[in-house]
């Protein structure tokens, strides 16, 4: 379906500096002064937000979209852009699921947005792991200069979208649908806002308190009712098909002490468009500018480092292992500099 006619419940108006909106199975038939479905949603967006933001860089995969706007003044701020997606389909080539990734530098801070869709289905839990690591590593292999891991490549990387995780309660095992009694008992604690009692049954915590995915990410507390699998209505009900589940995720990764903080998050009830309601976060990231400690008239620059040791390095790679390296960071030195 289109989108609604106002997005303001999803997506507030001038508030941020940068806006980053993530979709999915985002296909419609699009208005006839756009060549596509793609045009028409960076239209409608750039319409929603106004002349003060700039659309900096958008990128999709299939009906997968992500999109970068800035504030105009804070624009010249933003450098290298990069893209990349991975398609995890039908023979990991079609592109009905997989992610896509766009990545750049604020100031001297870098930065990786991935917008994923992962497997469906109550018992594809397993297949929802490896979708992650695949798209991970196939990102990894073309963003960035070191073309290592992007948990080690970028200061900040936030891996948002339809990850499809749903809620073990229960004995429905792997059936796709629950019984009437599991279905009207999940409700029930819906409505008594027993959110913390559903959310202990998520398969994408529980597998991530078993190592298995998303290694080293945070993720903010859904305190607010399951988006997914609703009525296209504005009243919030559910489709008795499904468990209703928290499939809609926001994660993030910083290499810095400095975490990034979640400002705020929550489900955008009264957007009917969907069998999801969109999620929104708002997050604030340690950022950094670096000055110029040399002189920058000088060409070459030669530095040598002589037993350089590490122990006790922390597992920060999807497979568990450490992987370090060393990376130089500052405006002045060259953009062909890989130190591993």
């Amino acid at each position: 379906a289109p989108p609604p006619a106002d997005l303001s419940p999803w997506i507030p108006k001038n508030k941020y500096t940068v806006y980053v909106i993530g979709a999915q199975e985002c296909k419609y038939k699009f208005r006839e002064q756009y060549q596509s479905c793609e045009e028409d949603w960076e239209a409608t967006l750039y319409t929603h937000l106004g002349p003060e933001y700039a659309l900096l860089k958008s990128k999709s995969l299939g009906q997968m979209r992500l999109v970068v706007f800035a504030r105009k003044k804070e624009s010249s701020k933003f450098m290298n852009f990069e893209t990349a997606t991975e398609a995890t389909g039908i023979g990991h080539v079609m592109s009905n699921k997989g992610g896509v990734a766009i990545s750049f530098s604020y100031n001297d801070t870098s930065i990786c947005f991935i917008n994923a869709h992962l497997a469906a289905h109550q018992h594809k839990v397993a297949r929802r792991n490896s979708d992650v690591n695949e798209i991970m590593n196939g990102i990894s292999r073309t963003l960035g200069k070191l073309k290592v891991d992007v948990m080690c490549e970028f200061d900040h990387v936030i891996f948002m979208g339809d990850l499809n995780y749903r809620l073990d309660y229960g004995n429905q095992g792997e059936e796709k649908t629950p019984s009437l009694e599991q279905f009207k008992q999940m409700v029930q604690k819906i409505e008594q806002k027993k959110y913390d009692q559903l959310f202990s049954c998520d398969q994408l915590q529980l597998e991530k308190k078993k190592g298995r995915v998303f290694c080293g990410f945070k993720e903010g507390l859904y305190n607010f009712a399951p988006t997914f699998k609703v009525l296209r209505q504005k009243e919030l009900a559910y489709n008795h098909e499904r468990s209703p589940s928290w499939c809609d995720r926001v994660l993030w990764h910083s290499l810095t002490k400095d975490w990034i903080e979640q400002v705020e998050l929550g489900g955008a009830f009264d957007i009917a468009s969907s069998d999801h309601k969109p999620v929104y976060t708002v997050l604030r990231l340690p950022t950094y500018h670096l000055p110029s400690l040399v002189d920058e008239t000088v060409l070459s620059i030669r530095l040598s480092l002589d037993q350089v040791k590490c122990f006790r390095l922390p597992p920060m790679d999807q497979n568990g292992l450490a992987d370090p390296f060393l990376q130089l960071i500052g405006t002045w030195f060259p953009q062909s500099s890989k130190n591993q």
